[in-house]
């Protein structure tokens, strides 16, 4: 983001602010991603524009790690990291492995896609 955060007190409480949304690898979870990043932005008083370029641009990465596996859905999970300061809202998606031993386990490295984006207010 460029400036500084708004002067209202929950835009202060989300300076620092960071959590993490759990789905399932399946498609119906998207808008869920979506709405919560673009929610987020606004929250943290970005432009209009600025958090629809957001939400769009995390929303692709959602689709690309989605797609990367043949995941059956409700069996791979992925987290979805939001963490903010005062310049900056930085989302990280990361496919959690499967368990050792579960069914269809893979001993190879998952992707990881990070995405940290100044918000133009």
């Amino acid at each position: 983001m460029v400036g500084a955060m708004g002067s209202t007190s929950g835009a202060r409480a989300l300076d620092t602010a960071s959590y993490t949304l759990t789905v399932s690898k399946d498609a119906r979870f998207l808008p869920t991603v979506y709405d919560l990043t673009a929610k987020t932005a606004e929250t943290l008083h970005c432009a209009p524009d600025a958090t629809t370029r957001l939400a769009d641009a995390v929303q692709l990465l959602a689709e690309v790690i989605f797609g990367l596996t043949d995941a059956r859905p409700g069996t791979d999970l992925v987290d979805v990291r939001f963490e903010t300061d005062p310049v900056t809202l930085h989302v990280a998606i990361t496919p959690r492995p499967r368990r050792p031993g579960a069914a269809g386990a893979s001993s190879g490295r998952w992707p990881r896609a990070d995405s940290s984006r100044p918000c133009a207010r």
